[in-house]
């Protein structure tokens, strides 16, 4: 049998142990509602990153600025579980995001390397203007020759002025 201060010693260790988790799981929600908010703009607040976070977590506001500030003493199971696994449905949608970005450069390279073999030069724009064909000698902007045509010698700008 126990006496009572090992008794009462326990329960003090029960108490540090349960503090600590408690203090690491307000530590680790924060975390996560501070990744979510990401990414951040220069110059942009920190309430407007606390609303980004609430909002992508599906928080109240205040709620989530409680949580981002780690001023909740303890946090239910329920709620804990239902934030990471949100937060982790979102690292999943902007891996997923990343993929297609990285697909699509990559399909921009290849068709720039099939144009290039097939035309010469290409300039693709990655402001999504059309393609422009390098040195083909085709029509300029303005509709006129670039002078690979026979006699095509003199330049645009003496015969506008001529």
């Amino acid at each position: 049998m126990q006496d009572k201060s090992s008794r009462n010693q326990d329960s003090k260790s029960e108490a540090v142990m349960a503090d600590v988790s408690a203090a690491d799981i307000r530590s680790e929600i924060s975390g996560l509602l501070r990744e979510a908010a990401k990414p951040v703009q220069p110059g942009e607040s920190v309430k407007a990153l606390v609303r980004r976070a609430a909002r992508r977590m599906a928080l109240p506001y205040n709620r989530a600025r409680h949580l981002w500030y780690e001023e909740i003493n303890s946090i239910p199971a329920h709620e804990a579980d239902t934030i990471r696994r949100r937060f982790e449905w979102m690292a999943r949608e902007r891996r997923k995001v990343r993929e297609r970005d990285d697909e699509i450069q990559d399909l921009k390279r290849r068709l720039q390397a099939l144009e290039e073999r097939q035309y010469g030069a290409v300039d693709l724009r990655s402001d999504g203007g059309a393609p422009t064909v390098l040195g083909l000698g085709g029509p300029d902007r303005h509709g006129e020759g670039r002078g690979a045509e026979p006699g095509g010698g003199e330049d645009v700008a003496t015969r506008r002025a001529g």
